[in-house]
């Protein structure tokens, strides 16, 4: 074990106004970065972007983890999610982003019938060989009611290399 691997308080910390970072900003390598996204009025079964992660030109390895509720305008029915993605990216090539096929889901319900929910996801890859890359997080949250709701995520990204694999909230 060495002193200079373990993360050393607040010297480690980094605050930009919107995405907080330890052991380094945010791109840097071994950076662990997070961010809070809120979204209102998301409509039933419609792919919504959630996240962007920008991909330089440049061998990269990197993850992501969204974590999130989903509700309704009254806060009767709450849905939890859990999700992570992979990333993978050789200079001259373009940026993959994996997913697994399931969410982990939980709900709860005090007002009485209302949205079952049903939680999906996508991302997609755009970008050339020889260009920076972004891949979007998007979620799709459909339900039995087809009723609009809003959500609250945390994202997290872990960062391998040092060439700035960042995010941003959509």
């Amino acid at each position: 074990f060495s002193s200079s691997d373990a993360l050393n308080g607040e010297a480690n910390l980094q605050f930009d106004g919107t995405t907080l970072s330890i052991n380094g900003a945010e791109g840097d390598a071994g950076a662990y970065s997070k961010i809070v996204v809120r979204k209102t009025g998301i409509a039933d079964n419609s792919a919504t972007a959630v996240v962007r992660v920008t991909i330089p030109n440049a061998n990269h390895a990197a993850c992501f983890k969204i974590f999130g509720f989903i509700t309704t305008d009254s806060g009767s029915r709450v849905g939890t999610f859990e999700q992570s993605v992979a990333i993978s990216r050789i200079s001259g090539a373009t940026a993959v982003g994996a997913t697994a096929s399931g969410i982990v889901s939980t709900e709860a319900n005090s007002g009485g019938g209302g949205a079952d929910y049903s939680i999906a996801s996508t991302v997609t890859q755009s970008g050339g060989a020889s260009a920076s890359n972004t891949i979007d997080y998007n979620l799709v949250i459909n339900t039995t009611d087809s009723s609009t709701k809003n959500a609250v995520f945390y994202v997290e990204l872990l960062n391998f290399n040092s060439t700035g694999v960042t995010m941003a909230a959509v």
